[in-house]
């Protein structure tokens, strides 16, 4: 029997790959373990081996890259229905749509506002655990840059 060649870019066999692609995909253990005729018991234990976790992720990262492509097809498509569903003659229907509305707009996080704070937040570095510097003169020329002036001075 011919041992199965280790990729030097995953450090997974083809075997341990293609795995990775079917649990990604959907698939249960059980049914990749059917499928590629594997015990279950060896899934379980590539599951915990760092090089599988690592290529398992990245396929999931791609999946969720071409879904997220794919939503974005799509958002004039679900505005326009959540606008139609806030003018449905069903207050059910509208309220539903009202309170997704305001909980997502409730969750959106907003970023800095004010240029200065965000350029002195932009000059402040983390230099080793829990240390973090302000860098007075990347700030000046930042804000030189920019143009921008501090009201604090």
């Amino acid at each position: 029997m011919q041992k199965s060649t280790v990729s030097k870019e995953t450090g997974l066999t083809p075997m341990q790959e293609k795995a990775c692609i079917l649990l990604a995909s959907g698939c249960t253990v059980t049914e990749v373990a059917e499928r590629l005729g594997l015990n279950s018991g060896t899934l379980y234990k590539w599951q915990s081996q760092t090089p599988f976790v690592c290529f398992f992720n990245r396929q999931c990262a791609d999946i969720k890259g071409n879904m997220t492509i794919g939503l974005l097809g799509l958002a004039d498509d679900a505005v326009k229905a959540i606008r139609e569903s806030l003018n449905s003659t069903n207050d059910a229907v509208r309220l539903k749509a009202a309170f997704w509305i305001v909980e997502r707009v409730g969750c959106m996080e907003v970023g800095h506002t004010n240029v200065v704070e965000a350029l002195k937040a932009e000059s402040t570095h983390e230099l080793e655990d829990l240390l973090i510097q302000f860098n007075e003169e990347e700030f000046r020329k930042k804000m030189e840059l920019w143009g921008v002036e501090d009201d604090e001075e």
